[in-house]
């Protein structure tokens, strides 16, 4: 079974059936395990403990579920947080582009150029070495530090100009913002010791299934198979949301892409020659 699941993993299936995979592998086990115990252990022997068998297991349960369902609700929540906060930048993005291209020359050219360098350098460059969790080039803040540069030539003692330079400003600065919030997220994920916390749970709740003098070898099977496969599936949820961009569930650059198919209806390009 784990090689069925490793070649499963090299041939980068779909995520649903890569977990299907491992719940019913686990819940293949489990039932092993189970008819391995009745052939061997007397149901009789554990029947009389079934007592506090069953109060230890319900508390171990209770504690289990309230953990395990806090980490689910909570990398679920930035995942979500991730995809949002994408869309926030690159929505700026367009929004500087598109005062950009009302601004007056040289400013406008270049604040078009970079806008789309910018775009395209998340996408190429910086969504691959997030995905992969490495370090991300600095050269997507020395695009914003450039276009500060040139939004900072759209000072001016005119009134509309002025306010073309504090709305581009505004919007440059949520750019940065995103992008600072989409970069601290890429490490996150869930620390070890709850992870350590995780499976040595799941571990100790499986178990005590197995304690229950339960005389039916099929009823007995089938309560451990069925928490075996439940806490296999929350756990596998888990590891394909722990880190946004990565994984199966990973978040996309669509909200750059829509900020290039943005640039292209509002026209423009601009040019990266000097403008001194």
């Amino acid at each position: 079974m784990i090689l069925v699941l490793y070649y499963v993993k090299m041939l980068s299936v779909n995520i649903y059936l890569e977990g299907l995979l491992w719940v019913v592998g686990a819940g293949v086990v489990a039932g092993v395990l189970v008819y391995l115990q009745h052939r061997f252990l007397s149901s009789e022997l554990r029947a009389q403990h079934n007592d506090v068998t069953g109060a230890f297991f319900e508390i171990i349960g209770v504690l289990y579920a309230v953990m395990l369902a806090f980490i689910v609700i909570a990398v679920w929540d930035t995942m979500n947080e991730a995809e949002d906060n994408s869309y926030k930048e690159a929505n700026a993005l367009v929004e500087v582009y598109w005062v950009g291209h009302h601004a007056p020359e040289p400013q406008r050219a270049r604040i078009e150029a970079l806008s789309r360098q910018y775009a395209n350098t998340v996408v190429d460059d910086e969504w691959p070495q997030m995905a992969a969790r490495e370090a991300v080039s600095p050269n997507g803040y020395q695009l914003l530090d450039d276009l500060r540069a040139e939004v900072e030539g759209l000072k001016s003692t005119d009134q509309v100009t002025s306010r073309r330079y504090q709305e581009t400003a505004d919007k440059l600065k949520q750019v940065v913002d995103a992008r600072g919030t989409r970069l601290a997220s890429v490490e996150g994920g869930v620390n070890p010791v709850l992870w350590f916390a995780l499976i040595g749970g799941a571990v100790l709740f499986v178990a005590f299934a197995y304690l229950f003098g339960v005389p039916g070898r099929l009823a007995h099977a089938t309560m451990v198979v069925t928490v075996t496969m439940m806490v296999v599936m929350l756990l596998y949820a888990v590891y394909q949301l722990e880190f946004p961009f990565s994984r199966a569930t990973a978040v996309g650059p669509d909200g750059m892409r829509f900020a290039l198919e943005r640039f292209a209806q509002i026209g423009g390009g601009g040019s990266l020659t000097p403008s001194r």
